[in-house]
């Protein structure tokens, strides 16, 4: 439910907020990080199992618009990958805001893309749980 904060104005949704969750700063817990990492990945299967449905709508529209002999095939496939590289992006923030959690570097993430140390890593955010003291920053001493 939102509710309007008195000092900015703002709606709040905890961890709901498209801006936050496109920024890779702050962290998130288990349950935030198989939230943004899962959707994502059930968005990208149905793009993939379904360029063909939408090369059929893109079909439709150009007839309607008048464009006939307009080839649809790069527009659709422009749009999935277009769509998959944002996606990505959103499952890579969850995972450095994982690592942050964790006390770890952001660029932990890196170590993804490491044959056997790839498959591991996520399971490894998905498990551990984080630290007490999440809110404070760790000393830089």
């Amino acid at each position: 439910m939102n509710t309007l904060s008195e000092s900015t104005g703002e709606a709040k949704m905890g961890w709901l907020k498209w801006r936050e969750t496109l920024n890779p700063g702050g962290r998130y817990n288990r349950r935030q990080f198989l939230f943004w990492s899962f959707i994502p990945i059930i968005c990208l299967v149905l793009i993939v199992t379904n360029i063909w449905e939408l090369e059929k709508l893109l079909i439709k529209l150009s007839y309607y618009v008048g464009l006939l002999g307009l080839n649809v095939g790069p527009i659709a496939t422009f749009l999935s990958v277009l769509s998959a590289v944002f996606l990505a992006y959103v499952i890579i923030v969850a995972m450095i805001k994982r690592c942050h959690d964790l006390y770890r570097s952001g660029w932990w993430v890196l170590s993804t893309f490491i044959l056997i140390l790839g498959m591991l890593f996520p399971i490894y955010l998905m498990l551990w749980p984080g630290k007490a003291q999440a809110g404070k920053p760790r000393s830089t001493k």
